[in-house]
């Protein structure tokens, strides 16, 4: 019998690791799972417990695997007090170092390992168009991405690395959605602050398949940004929402109130929702990967049917 090819996923209980999943289990492919919390397996997942710190019995399943990749890291969806961002900086060092570390310790590692990081990499760009050359910010979220980048270009491994800058997620189940919708369904979903704020975004279905296109290419190396090609201003995605839900107009929230809502209610930093990011995709586009969705309307439509 054939043996099937193997595909890694650490940290892949989140959305994007469900959805891959079910991706490369599609394509007859055996997926293991990396995570603090396993469960039980089947003929087409197999999960390994690992607490993203330290190399143990799940180096064996990197032998001869097709991939790795690395969605690792504690959510940004919280207040940045000190101790959350120890936490959000340490969970995605270390599962870099740790992975690195296992590689050193089998004979044959796998042929690509594809990291996860973010657009926010460029900071509250503004009007500015950040592409993969453009420099990083200077705010924290920037500076998280940075030191993840940096541990995972000293990584000691053969293999090909590839990075990429995730935009916000799209889809069914991402917090984006979700923590936004029950605000428009109860007639609040106005603008967040100025509402000129950009938002790169990206429909889960083009993540899951822009991975495979990464993993299946092999001229395809270093960093890219994976957003849709057409980026949004705050109120354009409270309007298009709005449309979905047949609600009308409604005024921009001042920015004090969004803080003191994230703050008191969301318990999250609100640089999330007035802070914004400009990135384009074009070096995927040059490459030859073709969006499903570039239209955040076309996406919405998607997701409500």
């Amino acid at each position: 019998m054939e043996e099937r090819g193997k595909i890694i996923i650490a940290g892949g209980s989140g959305y994007i690791g469900r959805a891959l999943t079910d991706f490369f289990i599609s394509q007859s492919k055996l997926v293991y799972i990396l995570s603090r919390n396993p469960r039980p397996g089947n003929k087409d997942v197999k999960w390994r417990k690992w607490d993203g710190c330290n190399v143990s019995d799940w180096k064996a399943d990197l032998e001869r695997a097709e991939a790795i990749i690395n969605l690792t890291g504690s959510t940004i969806a919280c207040l940045h007090n000190r101790q959350n961002r120890e936490e959000i900086i340490s969970s995605r060092i270390n599962s870099v170092r740790v992975i690195a570390e296992a590689m050193q310790e089998i004979a044959d590692p796998p042929a690509v390992w594809v990291q996860a990081s973010a657009v926010g990499y460029y900071g509250n760009t503004g009007d500015v168009v950040s592409d993969e050359e453009s420099p990083a910010g200077g705010n924290f979220l920037a500076k998280v991405c940075e030191l993840w980048e940096q541990e995972f270009e000293a990584a000691e491994y053969a293999g090909r690395k590839v990075t990429m800058r995730l935009g916000s997620l799209v889809g069914k189940e991402a917090q984006l959605i979700t923590n936004i919708e029950p605000v428009v369904k109860f007639f609040l979903g106005g603008a967040a602050g100025s509402g000129k704020q950009y938002l790169s975004w990206v429909h889960i279905e083009d993540v899951v398949r822009s991975i495979d296109f990464m993993i299946n290419n092999n001229l395809i190396a270093g960093v890219y940004n994976v957003v849709a090609p057409e980026a949004v201003t705050n109120s354009e995605l409270m309007s298009a929402l709005r449309r979905q839900f047949k609600r009308p107009w409604v005024p921009a929230a001042p920015a004090v109130v969004i803080k003191a809502v994230c703050r008191y209610i969301m318990k999250i930093d609100s640089s999330l929702v007035l802070d914004g990011n400009h990135s384009s995709a074009n070096k995927l586009l040059e490459d030859g990967f073709s969006f499903s969705y570039s239209n955040l309307v076309a996406a919405l439509e998607e997701i409500y049917g």
